[in-house]
């Protein structure tokens, strides 16, 4: 098998993980955070992240990895305009950063 394989196969293990549950009881309880994200909304959250559309980026941040307990996205991309304008910015703040800090650190990948 070559790294490129291999590389494929440590990603499908990622993608297999069970989500992550996080409590937002602004929203009605427990929803759950995606293992992980293709790199292009990676890249395309952290675009926006160090523009002038931070609030984009928050809110892509909740669309792309916010699931329920079916593993069902919370959010659409189409609705990317109204959260910005009328969801709770505390909360949208708040909960983008909690997803940030569930997302594997670099020490956590060495051990692996």
């Amino acid at each position: 098998m070559g790294i490129l394989e291999k590389a494929q196969e440590h990603y499908k293990s990622v993608l297999a993980s069970d989500p992550k549950p996080i409590d937002i009881p602004e929203w009605g309880g427990r929803y759950f955070v995606r293992p992980q994200i293709s790199v292009k909304k990676k890249m395309e959250i952290q675009q926006k992240l160090t523009s002038e559309k931070m609030d984009e980026g928050l809110a892509l941040t909740l669309i792309y990895y916010l699931v329920d307990d079916n593993g069902d996205p919370c959010f659409k991309k189409l609705e990317l305009v109204e959260i910005v304008r009328s969801v709770d910015p505390d909360v949208l703040i708040r909960v983008a950063g909690e997803i940030a800090e569930m997302q594997p650190k670099d020490e956590d990948l060495e051990k692996n």
